[in-house]
């Protein structure tokens, strides 16, 4: 299943987190006594969970993950993680760094592009986009940036997403970062031998960190040269 197909709540949470609050609103205008009258139950009726109310809706087809023109899907696995890292750590979820561990698979798999399918032809262009696309960088010392294009058998002439630069991404809770970022390094460093993670050759995992190290503000400092 690939990670926009999951039909977890997180994806969609962040527009609806205002609605979801932990805690009771505080207001002035209310008076203690009147929160805590029986008849309204204020403090013992079930919350509606607009989360859980919306997980129904994607389920039945009432309600779609919507792709976003600039990250693809990436932000809804973004905000998925981040809320299931709050949730859990909130909660005091014995299988927190489980959850938060299975998340940043997803989270890794589409930054790598693992569900990539290959170009049937190379695709060529007059208007000069791709050129100036691949030129915003950042760019590492050897000049070379996640957003340059290949466009002859794949997208991206390395692959990994540009997203990693998101500011969604450097706002997430740091376990659900760390997690992400852990789980980046070991399929580059090939302590995750995967299937699906054949495709990236020896020089796309060394290329990858090697720009990451150039470029990504806070990497951790195991993402280290890689040299087999």
């Amino acid at each position: 299943m690939r990670p926009w197909q999951l039909g977890l709540v997180g994806s969609i949470a962040a527009g609806l987190m205002a609605g979801v609050a932990a805690s009771p609103p505080q207001s002035t205008d209310v008076s203690a006594d009147l929160v805590r009258e029986p008849a309204l139950q204020y403090f013992t009726k079930p919350a509606t969970d607009a989360v859980a109310r919306l997980n129904a809706d994607l389920q039945r087809g009432a309600a779609r993950l919507t792709f976003d023109d600039t990250g693809g899907y990436l932000p809804y696995l973004l905000t998925r993680i981040g809320w299931d890292t709050r949730v859990a750590l909130q909660a005091g979820r014995p299988d927190a760094a489980a959850m938060i561990g299975r998340a940043a698979a997803d989270v890794v798999d589409y930054l790598l592009l693992v569900d990539e399918t290959p170009l049937p032809d190379r695709v060529t262009g007059t208007s000069g986009f791709a050129e100036k696309f691949s030129a915003e960088g950042p760019a590492d010392r050897q000049g070379r940036s996640l957003r340059q294009l290949d466009l002859s058998t794949r997208l991206l002439r390395y692959p990994c997403s540009y997203m990693i630069y998101a500011d969604a991404f450097d706002a997430l809770p740091s376990e659900a970062r760390d997690a992400i970022y852990r789980r980046l390094w070991d399929v580059l460093s090939r302590r995750e031998t995967g299937a699906k993670y054949a495709r990236l050759s020896a020089a796309d995992r060394r290329a990858i960190v090697e720009i990451l190290r150039d470029t990504k503000k806070n990497l951790p400092d195991y993402f280290q040269p890689i040299n087999r």
